[in-house]
């Protein structure tokens, strides 16, 4: 592929997926979606050990799917499980891995 063209490629994606979540945005079906992305930081924190243990499983029983099946169930699993220790750890001593505390917050610029 010529140089750049996947840096082109790569922004009509991501100018794809900003299309999509802007129509999606007043469907009333889609709460679960915005729910999601208000809470990305909790699935990016904790993805990691889920998706590593989904992986290993899956490779465990040898499954008859593709790929690119095999990434999406991961990806999948690993987004819920990680919501549901959020859920599990929201009103503990532990909630501290997944809400920043009062101390780093960064106030923002005419919010008073």
């Amino acid at each position: 592929m010529a140089p750049g063209i996947s840096l082109v490629l790569g922004f009509a994606g991501a100018g794809g997926v900003i299309l999509a979540a802007s129509l999606l945005m007043d469907i009333p079906f889609s709460g679960w979606l915005r729910y999601i992305g208000s809470h990305s930081l909790v699935i990016y924190m904790g993805f990691y050990l889920p998706m590593m243990t989904a992986m290993a499983a899956i490779r465990r029983m040898d499954l008859p799917f593709s790929f690119s099946t095999i990434s999406a169930m991961v990806s999948v699993l690993s987004a819920l499980a990680a919501l549901s220790l959020f859920w599990m750890t929201r009103n503990t001593l532990l909630k501290g891995l997944f809400i920043r505390p009062s101390w780093a917050h960064v106030p923002i610029p005419g919010d008073d």
